[in-house]
């Protein structure tokens, strides 16, 4: 037997009905009133006895929300009220506030004057817990504003993460997001990503690369490739198995491109050190040139990037121009490799690269490399160019010939409109067909 309706319940079963929870409590007669009991009672579920005598409904009285209990117990001989309920398993403060209000003494008018103060909560728990995670990060507000536009809020967020997960397993994440329009402008040597998200797992064994990525392959003389990618990428080593085979490497990755590549031969003017344009693979002449993706040779020698270096770039104007460092001629071979967007559609990349080693260092020795690349444009184009299904369905039966629809959407008529929205003519045209005009 208890004394009080806390330590009452650890006698509890707290045996689980449904989503409910059923509870036995047991008071001493004597104690005062009301018995608390668990807040939130389901209504009709209880059952209270003195004894072994149970009580009518007309003797108590409970309070189902706050779970207050009251006994007449004048016409029963026991010692212990027991009780018997389900409840649902909810804990709910009786109070939510962010001040609370209190009293001070006022010393010259002899009063005592309201104060409101912030409510003390406890610490905001740690996300990261007790890891060995190292993070920084930045979060960065601004406003943009103007005699002919309204005023806009543009803001970035940047965080970093590194440190070892779990035994033998490391991460590195760079995670960005930045909704400013602004292109690097490539005059400096080192750029900073913009809107990177870049997660690497690293093992003994081999890495896994999630989101922003540089696509390296140069293991070959006959497969060398670099992109810039928005994807995924696993990379493994092979152990050996003897002298013969001394151990290899697997690079898989899939992504979709961040641009299309293109290598162009500038055409240089005789003491012109630009603006010279790049283009794109049909002639385009507005294109936006990926950022940190350019490589520009004269005479096969690689220049370097900046002000004070050979060149300098203009991403979004897609311009070259050469500095005091670099001296143009008209013999010079100018070759530019880049990759450029014009946000027409996606292109998709899938490449995987195996490298196996054969032999030992101290006798023959040799490896194999074989590449698979294979880069194309999306086969979904519903999006980038507003296609039904009925209109994929009538370019493939189209084929070649031309293929065309009617653009003209109904309007349902209303008595009650002012003047009709559309009328329909039939127009003649000069080679005495007919077409439809709204």
């Amino acid at each position: 037997m208890v004394g009080l309706a806390d330590e009452a319940r650890a006698q509890d079963s707290g045996r689980r009905v449904d989503s409910t929870f059923l509870h036995t409590d047991l008071f001493p007669a004597t104690d005062a009133q009301p018995f608390r009991l668990r807040p939130f009672i389901i209504e009709g579920s209880e059952a209270v006895s003195v004894g072994n005598a149970p009580v009518d409904t007309a003797d108590y009285g409970i309070d189902y929300r706050f779970g207050l209990l009251e006994v007449d117990l004048s016409s029963f001989r026991g010692d212990t009220v027991v009780v018997r309920y389900e409840a649902l398993p909810v804990r709910f403060r009786d109070v939510y506030r962010a001040n609370t209000l209190t009293s001070s003494a006022d010393s010259l008018a002899d009063e005592r004057l309201p104060d409101i103060r912030p409510e003390v909560r406890g610490e905001t728990p740690d996300p990261f817990g007790s890891s060995n995670l190292r993070r920084s990060g930045s979060i960065t507000r601004g406003v943009i504003a103007g005699n002919r536009q309204d005023a806009t809020i543009e803001s970035g967020l940047r965080m970093e993460l590194s440190g070892e997960i779990v035994d033998g397993v490391d991460l590195r994440a760079v995670l960005t997001d930045e909704n400013t329009p602004i292109l690097p402008e490539g005059t400096t040597q080192r750029l900073s990503e913009i809107d990177r998200v870049f997660i690497e797992v690293r093992s003994g064994r081999g890495l896994a690369q999630l989101g922003d990525f540089d696509f390296a392959l140069s293991s070959s003389e006959f497969a060398q490739f670099s992109r810039k990618l928005q994807g995924a990428k696993v990379q493994g080593s092979i152990p050996g198995t003897g002298r013969f085979f001394s151990g290899g490497e697997v690079v898989v990755a899939g992504a979709t491109t961040r641009g299309t590549y293109r290598s162009q031969t500038i055409q240089p003017a005789e003491g012109v050190q630009g603006p010279y344009r790049l283009e794109g693979e049909t002639g385009e002449r507005f294109i936006i040139v990926v950022p940190g993706t350019e490589e520009v040779y004269v005479d096969g020698r690689r220049l370097v990037r900046g002000e004070t270096n050979d060149y300098v770039i203009d991403y979004a104007t897609a311009e070259i121009s050469f500095t005091p460092n670099q001296i143009v001629t008209a013999n010079k071979r100018i070759v530019a490799e880049f990759q450029y967007s014009t946000n027409q559609f996606t292109r998709s990349l899938v490449g995987t690269n195996v490298l196996a080693n054969f032999g030992s260092r101290e006798g023959m020795s040799g490896h194999l490399g074989a590449t698979y690349l294979r880069e194309a444009d999306s086969k979904d184009f519903s999006q980038e160019f507003g296609l039904t299904s009925a209109d994929s369905a009538l370019l493939v039966v189209s084929g070649d010939a031309a293929a065309t629809r009617s653009g003209a959407e109904r309007v349902e008529y209303d008595p009650e409109a002012l003047f009709v929205q559309y009328t329909r003519q039939e127009v003649v045209n000069p080679d005495a067909t007919t077409d439809t005009v709204f």
